[in-house]
């Protein structure tokens, strides 16, 4: 019988590990201590090293002064996200970071600033969104039109590919130089969508979701183990238009055709000596001899943008422009801008009580919510949506919406209740879709040998539990939740858009738009980017010829905030790591986060 049991296999979706016991000797135990001891001390040492830096802020006066004659440096590897929640190290210095909002409206005032001579951009791989790289395009060819030069300098656009949307955005400077033997890396646009079918049948978890309607592809990854003719003939339609626009953007920009741009991208990666025969960059130099000729021309010395920007918030007009950020997955409850914590979230009561404390500002005159969001809760959603309709009521002030990267599902429904929407042509949009379902774990107790046995009262009581299917009652009762909520999320964008009935069907199910499209659609009102949205804020509130000062919410957190939080997120740091240390990308283990959520984004990744 002995025996019998131990040849038995046990079928389990876990690989076998063979761990030796060890044997715990004083040494062992004395090194193990010390070890301890060591990082307690550490700690210690850096909460110490913290506040003293701390209090040596607080008895400090940082200043800076402008330059009678300057370069405006942007280092566009930097990351500017929508909303500054602050840099812990930054404020501990003195100078704090800049959001993207500051970066447009710093490159904006540079325009018409007499003691800036020119711009220059250094970028090698941004990490710009595609809307955040139009609107800076854009904002750059309008300080070109002000007589004012614009400069390029990369040693290296992309590695090995990955430089597209880089170069796209060079291509607004009037002279693109590159270091010697280094690479353009238009290479192209690539969709990639993960399917996880195969390991969750494996380990015996099976997912169960429903979706409104065939284009609402958000579970596919989950659910099926390749592309359906629908998810594939939206991602197709998504990735081409992308492309498309790229390609006529730096076919205008470098005064190219299309056909030739389209080849060189298909020989890609090039070498900068080939592109500067191509007519794809203007000069090869070295670093050093790039900023001597500047300093030769203009005499001037270069100053950060961050500092620039900076240096613009003393600004203390009377009438007030709020913009309220909206980025990430929308949440019940409150939002989440802390890195040390996981994804960035919208939160519900965190926006009610933002719009409460901007309804109170007597010196604020128009709104605008600059949302950046793949969507997520129906609920949640619905709720801000209110949240907003509400404030424009009572406040009678103009509600203008800016869309960035994203404003797709739940974060479209946030946008129809402004009075016009902006998009930028790549902003991707729309998603007008539901979908929900659980994961059941039936299979997987059995590979673990677990057995459930319930008792319930009522045909649906077990609706959500993970141990079994739908039933046919719960299956009918659960989608009967999705078409109540579809039907909800249509009637509303119907109304607030003003389409006829039978041509929104056309343009719900799920599509998923870019901002060109959505606006020939009459899904966005404008194509533009933030500095647009202010300016038409700015004009229906009637103050055209007034000066005005913009505000932002959330509020940057203070570094005691931001310490707090960092200190907070020790769990998730560590979960990071170890993710990391087992080769699990951090932007897949979000995307499947986001999958829990009834109105959301599908997930997929852009390679540009």
């Amino acid at each position: 019988m002995v025996k019998k049991m131990a040849e038995k296999k046990f079928e389990t979706p876990f690989p076998d590990i063979a761990v030796e016991p060890k044997k715990m000797t004083a040494l062992t135990m004395f090194g193990k201590a010390w070890v301890w001891a060591l990082a307690v001390i550490g700690g210690l040492f850096v909460l110490v090293v913290l506040g003293v830096l701390a209090s040596m802020r607080q008895d400090m006066t940082f200043t800076w002064e402008m330059p009678d004659k300057a370069i405006l440096l942007i280092d566009a590897d930097d990351s500017y996200s929508e909303v500054n929640a602050g840099d812990l190290w930054a404020e501990l210095s003195g100078k704090g970071g800049i959001a993207f909002a500051d970066l447009i409206g710093a490159v904006n005032n540079a325009a018409d600033d007499e003691r800036i001579q020119a711009l220059v951009m250094k970028i090698s791989t941004s990490q710009l969104g595609l809307a955040q790289v139009q609107e800076l395009r854009d904002t750059v060819k309008k300080f070109r039109q002000k007589g004012k030069p614009a400069y390029v300098y990369s040693n290296g656009l992309g590695s090995l590919g990955g430089g597209t949307s880089a170069y796209y955005l060079a291509t607004a400077f009037g002279h693109i130089v590159m270091m010697p033997n280094t690479e353009i890396g238009i290479t192209g646009v690539a969709l990639e969508v993960p399917f996880f079918k195969k390991l969750l049948d494996k380990i015996g978890v099976k997912p169960e979701f429903y979706t409104r309607y065939e284009y609402k592809t958000a579970m596919a990854s989950l659910t099926d183990g390749k592309f359906s003719k629908p998810f594939k003939d939206e991602m197709s339609k998504l990735g081409q238009n992308i492309f498309d626009d790229m390609v006529s953007g730096i076919a205008l920009e470098r005064k190219l055709t299309a056909k030739s741009v389209r080849e060189m991208i298909n020989q890609a990666p090039l070498a900068a000596e080939e592109g500067l025969e191509k007519g794809l960059i203007d000069e090869i130099k070295y670093q050093a001899e790039f900023e001597n000729t500047l300093q030769d021309k203009y005499d001037a010395e270069v100053v950060d943008v961050k500092d620039y920007a900076w240096s613009l918030k003393e600004n203390k007009a009377k009438n007030k422009i709020a913009v309220l950020v909206l980025e990430g997955v929308i949440t019940e409850g409150d939002s989440n801008t802390s890195p040390w914590e996981g994804e960035v979230s919208i939160g519900a009561d965190t926006i009610r009580q933002e719009l409460n404390s901007i309804a109170k500002d007597d010196s604020v005159k128009a709104l605008v919510l600059r949302v950046n969001s793949p969507g997520g809760s129906y609920v949640a959603s619905h709720e801000i949506w209110h949240e907003v309709k509400n404030f424009s009521r009572n406040t009678k002030m103009p509600v203008v919406v800016s869309m960035g990267d994203y404003a797709a599902s739940g974060g479209y429904f946030l946008a129809i209740a402004g009075d016009r929407i902006f998009a930028e042509p790549l902003t991707i949009t729309g998603s007008v879709g539901v979908l929900g379902g659980k994961f059941v774990l039936a299979e997987l107790w059995r590979k673990l040998d677990v057995k459930w046995e319930s008792l319930k009262w009522g045909d649906n009581a077990a609706l959500l539990s993970s141990n079994n299917s739908f039933s046919k009652s719960e299956s009918l009762a659960f989608n009967k939740s999705l078409d109540r909520i579809y039907k909800d999320f249509t009637a509303k964008v119907i109304e607030a858009r003003k389409l006829d009935a039978k041509k929104a069907d056309s343009l719900f199910r799920g599509r998923v738009w870019l901002g060109s499209q959505a606006q020939k659609n009459g899904l966005v009102d404008e194509i533009g980017g933030l500095d647009k949205a202010l300016q038409y804020a700015k004009n229906k509130a009637g103050l055209q010829n007034e000066q005005t000062m913009t505000v932002y919410y959330p509020r940057p957190l203070s570094w005691q905030e931001q310490l707090e939080q960092m200190l907070g997120g020790g769990a998730n740091i560590s979960v990071n790591k170890v993710a990391k240390g087992l080769g699990l990308d951090a932007e897949s283990i979000k995307i499947l986060l986001r999958l829990k959520y009834e109105t959301v984004l599908l997930p997929f990744t852009i390679r540009y």
